[in-house]
């Protein structure tokens, strides 16, 4: 398997960091009003003097027909056309507004705001188009805001149904329980609900030196990098398109044809330098079983510890070990010889330059303009270039690299080879499960929320202990996560299908579209109903033969749109996640039988006409037993 770190930051050295090369540009003032930097235009502010401030809040109220401010603040969830009075430039007439109610047609403000993202405007000054919604400053976080509040009621309401004592509490009760032994009771029934809630934390935007995305900008051509990063600020959407875009097209041609992989999975980062890239693991068909091989070399040097302390009795274990220090070296071959063909760490410049970045950059050259006979100096004008390279051959700052990748995707490269199945469950927990540092703003908010508290708010009970947890802990949004999150976007990408399913046989997913005078059921048919009803269909009958388990029903089938079965195009790449998970715990006898049920589900062959034995759960263990006495070694 090899894994590897792709992003858009190019190589800027030390040597090139000089005064002469850094240019600063003034920020925009932000007044309090909502006129600023939206087409374009910075407008120049001056602070009044207190003794003329009412002369001339007078003056203005009497050049124009200014509203009167009002003393209270708008209900959210009530008040019609609430974006057309929070931002009256973005919508001085209402139209566009995914929160007005009077509508041909209802749009969810989710499908309102990715419509708004993608939308133009052209400027009255200089005819020129600008994405006046996506630009704005304060726009994207308002609805992103107001999008996981949503979200975040949704989650209560299945709470509050599922629970019709807990739905009749008032807001004083939820106080008095806070501060006592049922708030541990509440908080356990809450977490298995919260707990589904999704996000991201972290999203920035890439450097200035791919000339495809600076043509994707409106506007004139930019000439001056601080321009060009006005740019990036005004068009975060752009940019976060921009990189998925080329990343899956260049996966399509490098890595699909050219390295011809058999699957690949990758998943976005962004880093508080602003920087975008993406971590992602490949197996490719040439792999010589690269597990296999790394197992022999650790038996041959294994073999050669026994045989330098001459731990054998026989002529027969002495050959043996021998044996094996001699495929361990030939496995050791193969891999090198391998890993040589595929990654280098060698640098081909031998004399070294104080600036060794040529003009033009060479992560902004596109690979099709570069002549045959010139690929060698670009490819040493390009690995000398880029930041991060860092390992050991004849040069110290450079790491793994390939050289085709090098040349097409024209920005960092680090791959490195995974040799065994330990190394490569370590590397996909690690980036699937990895969190950028904290951000400061929120910390800083907790400990003025918490600073003035009284004494009598018990701050050592569970409410408070998770508010810790789930405020102090989460991170600075940037303005591509907002962009990318309100585009719909996905997050990581992968070869395989992935598909949830409960082993609960009682267990119903409600159907929250029936209309109240509906007299259809209320609950959907889930993949575990057709699998204890597989018999009875007459679509799939002639493909049951294949299916042996739930576990293999589910990688052969799925539900459309309309809760109808239907067959995986690639079952092979089908892979199954079950819930919930029961861990092994032979030591707790009811732990043990759940276990045993959940297995038996999973792996046995039951249907509609057994099920009732399937559902006695003091005979699980037995079952299971039973059942693996005479089960396939694919599941053993």
């Amino acid at each position: 398997m090899l894994e590897y770190t792709l992003n858009t930051q190019s190589a800027i050295t030390s040597q090139t960091l000089t005064s002469n090369n850094l240019i600063a540009s003034p920020a925009p003032i932000q007044t309090r009003n909502e006129n600023f930097d939206v087409d374009g235009d910075f407008y120049n502010t001056f602070v009044e003097d207190e003794e003329n401030q009412i002369l001339l809040d007078y003056r203005i109220k009497n050049a124009i027909n200014f509203p009167q401010a009002s003393q209270y603040s708008l209900n959210k969830f009530q008040t019609d056309a609430l974006y057309s009075l929070a931002f009256p430039k973005l919508f001085p007439n209402g139209d566009g507004d995914p929160t007005r109610k009077a509508g041909i047609k209802h749009v969810s403000e989710a499908l309102g705001f990715k419509h708004l993202m993608k939308s133009v405007a052209k400027s009255y000054k200089n005819d020129e188009f600008y994405y006046a919604w996506a630009k704005h400053q304060r726009f994207k976080f308002w609805a992103y805001d107001r999008l996981r509040r949503h979200r975040s009621l949704e989650q209560c309401k299945i709470f509050l149904k599922h629970n019709v004592h807990e739905a009749n509490l008032t807001i004083k009760d939820l106080k008095n329980i806070i501060n006592t032994p049922q708030s541990d009771f509440l908080i356990k029934k809450m977490s298995a609900y919260s707990s589904k809630k999704t996000g991201s934390d972290a999203y920035c935007y890439p450097d200035h030196h791919w000339e495809e995305l600076h043509r994707l900008m409106p506007g004139p051509k930019s000439q001056s990098q601080s321009q060009k990063y006005k740019n990036f600020l005004d068009n975060p959407h752009l940019v976060d398109w921009f990189f998925s875009y080329r990343l899956n097209e260049f996966l399509k041609v490098v890595f699909d044809d050219i390295l011809d992989c058999e699957r690949r999975w990758h998943r976005f980062e962004w880093q508080s330098r602003s920087a975008i890239h993406v971590h992602g693991a490949v197996k490719l068909k040439n792999d010589p079983d690269l597990v296999k091989l790394t197992t022999q070399v650790y038996i041959g040097r294994l073999a050669e510890k026994k045989l330098e302390n001459k731990m054998y009795d026989t002529e027969e274990i002495y050959n043996q070990l021998v044996d094996d220090i001699e495929k361990s070296k030939e496995s050791e071959y193969i891999i090198i010889t391998y890993t040589d063909t595929l990654i280098s760490a060698m640098n081909p410049r031998t004399e070294f330059v104080e600036n060794c970045v040529p003009n033009p950059h060479p992560c902004s050259i596109k690979t099709s303009n570069v002549n045959v006979d010139d690929l060698e100096k670009d490819y040493e004008n390009l690995i000398n270039c880029c930041a991060e390279i860092s390992l050991v051959r004849n040069d110290p700052y450079m790491i793994m690299h390939n050289r085709v990748i090098c040349h097409h995707w024209r920005g960092n490269v680090d791959m490195q080879i995974i040799l065994d199945k330990s190394a490569a469950i370590n590397y996909m927990v690690k980036y699937a499960t990895k969190r950028e540092k904290a951000g400061l703003s929120l910390c800083q908010l907790f400990k003025d929320v918490i600073g003035p508290s009284l004494i009598e708010d018990n701050p050592n009970t569970k409410i408070r202990s998770m508010m810790i947890k789930s405020i102090a802990g989460k991170r600075d949004i940037g303005q591509c996560e907002v962009s990318r999150l309100l585009l719909s976007e996905s997050l990581y990408n992968s070869s395989f299908n992935y598909v949830t399913v409960s082993t609960e046989i009682d267990s119903r997913q409600l159907n929250l579209n029936v209309n109240e005078d509906d007299e259809s059921k209320a609950t959907k048919n889930s993949l575990i109903d057709y699998y204890a009803n597989r018999k009875q269909l007459e679509s799939i009958k002639n493909q049951l033969v294949k299916i042996g388990n739930l576990i293999s029903f589910v990688r052969f089938f799925k539900l459309d749109s309309n809760y109808k079965i239907t067959a995986w195009a690639d079952h092979d790449k089908t892979v199954v996640i079950t819930l919930p998970k029961i861990r092994y715990n032979p030591d707790d006898r009811e732990k043990y039988k759940l276990y045993c049920y959940h297995q038996t589900i999973k792996y046995s062959d039951w249907d509609i006409l057994n099920i009732n034995e399937i559902r006695n759960k003091d005979t699980a263990i037995e079952k299971l037993n039973n059942f693996l006495k005479y089960a396939p070694n694919k599941i053993l």
